[in-house]
């Protein structure tokens, strides 16, 4: 049996233990918000190492999801901090995101990731 050596899935399992290590410094210090960031990137590149692979979806949609959720939770945040320029500016991506998902529901744009070179 041919086992296959992903360096991109090894480094991204190597940032998931960091950002694991991270995780647990961020809830004992009650860091809630980037506690909830941190689970969001490991999420990614769970999703990235493991279920892409087996399974090359549109990764315009999943993308935009992990974006939307992002920016909603630095908008939260920046409003119960009454940070007004992350307000702002986490608004403002909201509605690019909103307007890139209707735009790409309407032309059916999609890009993959192709980890095979084409030679």
């Amino acid at each position: 049996m041919k086992s296959k050596f992903n360096l991109v899935a090894f480094i991204g399992g190597i940032g998931i233990l960091f950002l694991l290590n991270d995780l647990i410094g961020m809830i004992q210090k009650q860091a809630w918000f980037d506690a909830i960031i941190n689970v969001e990137l490991i999420a990614l590149m769970a999703y990235y190492i493991f279920i892409y692979p087996l399974k090359p979806l549109n990764m315009n949609s999943v993308l935009m999801a992990f974006i939307a959720f992002h920016f909603t939770v630095v908008g939260i945040e920046a409003l119960l901090e009454q940070n007004i320029l992350n307000l702002i500016v986490s608004g403002v991506i909201l509605v690019f995101v909103a307007g890139y998902t209707w735009y790409d529901r309407k032309h059916k744009y999609r890009l993959k990731l192709n980890l095979k070179s084409r030679r």
